[in-house]
């Protein structure tokens, strides 16, 4: 009789039993850290380096960027983020404004310059004390806004499987203030950043909280909808009462 033949050893490095292979899903399901945004790893890379490769990648791929935007920990930098926005965008607005005062001065008549020069040197000193100003009410209304938009997510649903809480909710609303950039267009500039940073906070939303589209466009777009409702009211109200008074 032939002895059995024992069975061929396991091939080496092969996955153990109940686990996977490399590159799978960590142990108990856990999602692997996220490296962070270009601004996030400005320490790495340099503080102008950091800033330059975060405007771009909000700007240009803000689905990538808010992948690998981190959900917890150094809140500072988004907030910081979006104070260097808004008075970048502000400065050089004013700056922009004041340029083009200067040029119109040349075209009034001789009347009008002495009060329009008196109004540039005053509109000089705004751009002083906005400095000051600016990080202020940005701060104020990122956490005013991202409570507003928390609260809505909560009540849609739309935090079930996020891990990310009410920071999650800040650094969205802190990043989608690059959208303040548009200002800079002539005219239609405000309208555009309004428009950019709804578009922003929608993508932000779906990746860092894994909320579905639907959900983060009815938590943003309802306390729009709802300021636009409002503003329409107090419109037909002031228009009504001044039709009242010419009546009588």
């Amino acid at each position: 009789m032939n002895e059995p033949t024992a069975p061929p050893p396991a091939p080496p490095g092969g996955p153990p039993p109940g686990g996977s292979s490399s590159g799978g899903t960590p142990p108990g399901g856990a999602a692997p850290p996220r490296p962070g945004n270009a601004w996030e790893r400005r320490g790495e890379l340099g503080f102008l380096e950091g800033l330059a490769g975060g405007l771009r990648g909000f700007v240009t791929s803000p689905g990538a960027t808010f992948a690998e935007t981190r959900t917890s920990g150094d809140l500072g930098s988004p907030l910081l983020f979006a104070i260097l926005v808004a008075v970048v965008t502000g400065v050089i607005g004013q700056i922009w404004a004041m340029l083009v005062g200067s040029s119109m001065l040349t075209m009034l008549p001789a009347e009008f310059r002495e009060g329009l020069g008196a109004f540039m040197v005053a509109s000089g000193g705004g751009l002083v004390v906005g400095l000051f100003v600016v990080p202020i009410v940005t701060l104020i209304w990122i956490f005013i806004w991202g409570a507003i938009v928390h609260v809505l997510l909560v009540l849609v649903g739309g935090l079930d499987s996020s891990e990310a809480g009410f920071e999650g909710t800040l650094r969205v609303v802190a990043y989608s203030s690059v959208g303040n950039l548009a200002k800079l267009v002539p005219v239609v500039g405000g309208l555009i950043s309004v428009v950019w940073m709804i578009f922003l906070m929608i993508i932000g939303l779906t990746r860092i909280h894994g909320t579905s589209e639907g959900r983060a466009v009815a938590a943003v777009l309802l306390p729009v909808v709802l300021c636009c409702v409002c503003g329409m009211g107090l419109v037909m109200v002031g228009f009504g009462a001044v039709m009242s008074g010419w009546s009588n």
